[in-house]
């Protein structure tokens, strides 16, 4: 297999490879349909209830430490989200991430800054709208940076952009000729490559 920079040339062939390693993934595979079967059961957005039960289980297992739930659903709840989803609104990402008022504990008084909930609020979208929101998270963050080194899909490897990953996951996808998969087929290619490359890292320290 060819390799680009020490990964895969991601073809159609790789990328069937770590698809099929994904299915065979138990664990991956059954915490993918756990939150499938929430989402389903509560698709929408405009009953705290609802957004509380699905934040808890986004945060537990993809481990996103949201500490605030309920602040969090609270912030949820005013934003249009159902909305925003319909409508592609990729601000809505952004608008999760941010303006929830979640700080970390005050020490000595001095006023600290919100956290920054970008990976959660990817994910959250994403399993809202496979389609059309990717997720972000280290794993896709270090793969997507070393092919962007290689290929420039776009000129600033800047993913916590949101526009910005998304613009590059669909020029990785045009330029490799992989039309045909989604980007949530993308993302599982991707994150699964950032495991085992993190994971040879971890190896070759010890």
């Amino acid at each position: 297999m060819k390799e680009t920079s020490s990964l895969p040339n991601p073809d159609k062939k790789t990328i069937e490879k770590y698809l099929a390693l994904f299915e065979k993934d138990e664990k991956a595979k059954h915490l993918d349909k756990t939150i499938s079967k929430v989402i389903r059961k509560f698709p929408k957005n405009d009953n705290l209830e609802d957004i509380i039960i699905k934040i808890c289980i986004i945060n537990k297992l993809y481990s996103t430490n949201i500490f605030s739930v309920y602040n969090l659903a609270k912030h949820i709840s005013t934003l249009n989200f159902d909305e925003a989803i319909l409508k592609t609104d990729y601000s809505i990402v952004n608008r999760i991430a941010t303006g929830h008022g979640i700080k970390p504990f005050k020490k000595g008084g001095d006023e600290k800054k919100e956290y920054i909930f970008y990976s959660f609020a990817t994910k959250y979208c994403s399993w809202h709208d496979q389609f059309n929101f990717p997720i972000f998270d280290s794993n896709i963050d270090l793969v997507l940076r070393k092919y962007n080194v290689e290929n420039k899909y776009v000129s600033e490897g800047n993913f916590r952009n949101y526009e910005n990953l998304v613009n590059t996951l669909k020029s990785f996808r045009n330029k490799h000729n992989l039309k045909n998969y989604s980007l949530k087929e993308i993302d599982k290619f991707l994150w699964y490559l950032g495991g085992e490359i993190k994971e040879n890292m971890k190896n070759e320290k010890l």
